[in-house]
């Protein structure tokens, strides 16, 4: 056998091996899966109804739902737990001009949220909480109407410190129909700090 012939033996014995070796299946290594987005949260709904709370003392004075999203702490997602606290006497002085209330109406619901996983306080949210509140005739008929009939109603935000009361409206969506003497308002809240209540306000 000739040096010729062995070399062409040789390059269809690799030929070959190559062959099968690109047929062979190849193990892949797991990938990681990749991490939630930021905005990938659960969240928890409390429901809040004076119709259906049997203590002699309310706690809330209108229905309200808060929808309360899982809570960023130390890379990790605590639930939130959300209560109704009494409600304490109403503010005894009106809102400064420059706030936009031009009216408080009432005190709905002292809220006290907590971290369900270490039961600490918590008063600041990221991503906010949403507070859905019902509204009915009084409240209408306490609140100026706009041009289309719809009452002015506001959720607001409150708390008595050392040099008076301070307040904040929150930016509100009212949902009702004609002739607009109920229905709910719904906001954000992104803090609760120092411990806020939540109530009603117009305009």
């Amino acid at each position: 056998m000739n040096l010729s012939l062995l070399t062409v033996i040789g390059a269809v014995i690799l030929l070959v091996i190559l062959y099968f070796f690109r047929r062979a299946p190849r193990s892949e290594s797991p990938q990681p899966e990749p991490p939630p987005k930021s905005t990938d949260f659960d969240s928890s709904t409390y429901t809040f109804d004076p119709e259906e709370d049997g203590g002699l003392v309310p706690m809330v004075k209108r229905k309200v739902v808060v929808v309360a999203p899982d809570q960023t702490v130390r890379g990790a997602k605590h639930k939130l737990r959300v209560a109704a606290y009494p409600l304490g006497g109403d503010p005894d002085t009106a809102p400064p001009p420059d706030k936009r209330i031009e009216k408080f109406i009432l005190t709905v619901i002292n809220p006290q949220v907590m971290d369900d996983v270490t039961g600490d306080t918590v008063t600041e949210f990221s991503p906010p909480l949403k507070f859905t509140i019902n509204f009915n005739s009084d409240d209408a008929a306490a609140a100026r109407r706009s041009a289309d009939g719809k009452p002015q109603l506001s959720i607001i935000t409150f708390y008595r410190a050392d040099d008076g009361w301070h307040w904040e409206r929150l930016d509100t969506t009212l949902n009702s129909s004609p002739p607009y003497t109920e229905g709910t308002l719904t906001a954000e809240v992104s803090t609760l700090n120092p411990k806020d209540p939540v109530g009603m306000g117009c305009c």
